[in-house]
């Protein structure tokens, strides 16, 4: 039996073109996916200040309201000494309470 010698196939040659398809395709991806990677870090940096400011306003407010509450209570208080003074009925002094409660 006689051995026929082959040509190289262009089988090879398209695989070999395939292949460097293939990398240039992946590098190009890896590039796009480190942009976009850098791009997700600032958004969340920028998302981040958006929350701390958020936080930072209802402590703010947290504060204010806990200094609104301290007021109203030296309010019914000084009411009370009133009361017990005579300058004002128990009637009004409930009323006046309930408002200064409704408040807190």
């Amino acid at each position: 039996m006689a051995t026929r010698k082959k040509k190289p196939s262009k089988f090879f040659d398209k695989l070999k073109d395939t292949v460097t398809d293939a990398k240039a395709t992946g590098e190009a991806l890896s590039k796009v996916a480190l942009e976009k990677g850098k791009e997700g870090l600032a958004v969340g940096a920028e998302l981040s200040k958006k929350g701390s400011a958020s936080i930072e306003k209802s402590i703010a407010s947290a504060k204010k309201s806990l200094s609104s509450s301290d007021e109203m209570i030296t309010l019914i208080e000084r009411l009370g000494k009133l009361k017990e003074s005579g300058l004002i009925t128990e009637k009004e002094f409930q009323a006046k309470k309930k408002e200064l409660l409704e408040k807190i």
